[in-house]
């Protein structure tokens, strides 16, 4: 009596790569935007390409960009990978965006309300 064969699954069967299912989801696509940043600090960075641990860099901000940069470090949108080398978390960096843009949208809505009722106040027409 010879043992029974093992069990092969279809790639072994074919011999090609199987198909893909159609109903699998796609990945998720990004976000176009994902790699904008604004302000000298996160420039400086990204334009160096320090947005992971592994690609952090020696980095000293000019003089007049030390209190944004602190900033950013208490924030944790910038990250120390060691002695003085830092790298830009982009995720927590638009986190970190939104957030003071949320917080700022009322600000910039009462102070155009503000100005609209000085405007009509003293038109004189």
């Amino acid at each position: 009596m010879t043992p029974p064969e093992p069990r092969r699954n279809a790639l072994e069967r074919v011999g090609t790569i199987a198909p893909k299912p159609r109903n699998t989801p796609a990945a998720p696509a990004l976000d176009p935007n994902f790699f904008r940043v604004r302000g000298p600090v996160p420039v400086a960075l990204a334009a160096q390409h320090a947005i992971a641990a592994e690609d952090a860099i020696a980095f000293t901000p000019a003089p007049g960009d030390a209190r944004a940069f602190e900033r950013l470090r208490a924030a944790g949108v910038i990250r120390e990978a060691g002695k003085g080398r830092y790298w830009l978390d982009l995720a927590a960096y638009h986190a970190d965006s939104d957030a003071r843009r949320r917080h700022l949208w009322p600000l910039a809505l009462g102070g155009a309300v503000i100005v609209a009722a000085l405007v009509v106040l003293f038109y004189r027409g």
